[in-house]
């Protein structure tokens, strides 16, 4: 079994903008400890009590910085989103057209969630909140927006596109995400994630297709 990645103290820091005092260094190992403890229980009653078991701290030091399990759950899902962005953002650094561009979006999610299999449960546990809980609905459409403009950034990659040009590629953005969605939910909702590479090349080999038919 592969090690379990550390928390980058960095990113956290870039994150949730703290100078990662000793306080701050406290709240991360307290999302880091609740990621962990939401992948395998989801977001229980207890959740409090199992942070601060799994640290040796008292619950009252988790109540500190979360007042609720909708907060602690919430900033578990801005620094997962936060590792999955940066992973991206990186790989897209020596992309030189749109079609690898896109592989390289995609790959990049899909490998997110095999080398980090925890905050792809928060991932998926944010969706149902999403569609219950305003906050959540907030920040799940602040994802997509983000998601999709880089997509349609992709997409007018080496072109100057007209006002129907960039509208053609918000549009093909949009379906393009939501395609991505489906094939990483399922991928993850089937043995576990265990076919999840599969599903990966699926994607790309789809997504693919799309893009070479596509005309600004």
């Amino acid at each position: 079994m592969p090690a379990k990645p550390k928390l980058d103290a960095a990113l956290f820091a870039q994150t949730f903008a703290l100078q990662m005092s000793k306080a701050d260094q406290r709240k991360a190992a307290i999302i880091e400890a609740a990621v962990g403890q939401i992948a395998r229980h989801g977001l229980t009653s207890a959740i409090f009590e199992q942070v601060s078991t799994q640290l040796g701290i008292r619950r009252s030091h988790v109540n500190y910085y979360f007042k609720t399990r909708e907060e602690l759950l919430l900033s578990c899902l801005q620094y997962s989103l936060a590792t999955a962005q940066r992973l991206t953002i990186d790989r897209l650094q020596e992309v030189s057209d749109r079609e690898e561009g896109l592989a390289t979006i995609v790959t990049s999610v899909f490998d997110w969630v095999i080398d980090y299999p925890e905050q792809a449960r928060v991932f998926l546990l944010f969706h149902f909140f999403a569609a219950i809980d305003p906050d959540f609905s907030r920040e799940n459409a602040a994802f997509r927006a983000t998601a999709q403009e880089r997509i349609a950034g992709m997409l007018a990659l080496g072109s100057k596109p007209s006002a129907a040009g960039k509208k053609a590629c918000a549009k093909l953005a949009q379906q393009i995400h939501a395609e991505i969605m489906g094939h990483l939910i399922e991928g993850l909702s089937i043995e576990r994630g265990a076919r999840l590479a599969e599903y990966r090349e699926r994607a790309v080999a789809s997504i693919s297709d799309r893009i070479r038919h596509f005309k600004q």
